[in-house]
């Protein structure tokens, strides 16, 4: 009877200890869930906000030619997810077996995101009269000097889903959301600025430095936390 109690006991404590890390995985993932819902929901607020304030504050004429640009520099949007989505195993492994590795790889993934980027920005700007021709025809000139701004937004973007990627490796969901949140109010505040006075390319600059203060901001921190 005994034994059988012992048992028993055991087995209820084992059910009840896999009951709570149940509990704590659940919490954990849904946690997780929630934030990057939010960032996801920022995220796609802070590729479109521009253009819906743009119909408030510019005409019809000006919206035309500033989609021209950004579905122009759309294009190459998917370069930097894919980049990231196949190193990612090795990221993740990396901070399991050394840190000093892991800030390795962070480094030239963030290296290469910034080469193939500026690469593309130059590229756009010195073809963006041909590109503008060739694929919208002479009415849509005007939308060249916007598509020669937010052509470097790219630049901004491509470092802005590494440190995504580097903050979702780390688990730093509230950072993503905090980083997101600052980059909309931003882009918000500066097309409220720069909209009225220079019209569709205030609205690329304001994309250009929302998209660029955030890499900065996260670079910053980590050398400061790095030379503390």
């Amino acid at each position: 009877t005994a034994i059988g109690y012992y048992y028993q006991s055991r087995k209820t404590e084992i059910w009840r200890t896999a009951l709570r890390l149940d509990r704590d995985v659940l919490r954990s993932l849904l946690t997780a869930g929630i934030f990057l819902m939010c960032s996801s929901g920022l995220s796609y607020l802070l590729l479109r906000v521009d253009q819906v304030m743009m119909r408030t504050l510019l005409d019809e004429t000006s919206v035309g030619y500033y989609a021209v640009a950004v579905r122009i520099s759309e294009l190459w949007y998917f370069i930097p997810g894919l980049i990231c989505a196949s190193l990612l195993p090795a990221l993740v492994n990396a901070t399991e077996t050394s840190p000093a590795e892991y800030k390795n790889r962070m480094r030239h993934l963030y290296i290469l995101l910034f080469t193939i980027a500026i690469i593309i920005a130059i590229a756009t700007t010195l073809l963006a009269p041909w590109i503008i021709r060739f694929m919208y025809g002479s009415a849509y000139i005007p939308a060249i000097p916007i598509l020669t701004v937010y052509a470097w937004s790219n630049v901004g973007f491509f470092l802005l889903v590494g440190t995504n990627k580097q903050l979702l490796v780390e688990q730093s969901y509230r950072s993503i959301v905090l980083y997101g949140s600052i980059a909309v109010i931003l882009n918000i505040g500066l097309n409220l600025i720069l909209m009225p006075s220079m019209g569709s390319v205030g609205a690329a600059w304001s994309t250009l430095i929302s998209y660029t203060i955030i890499p900065i901001l996260h670079f910053l921190r980590n050398y400061r936390h790095s030379h503390r």
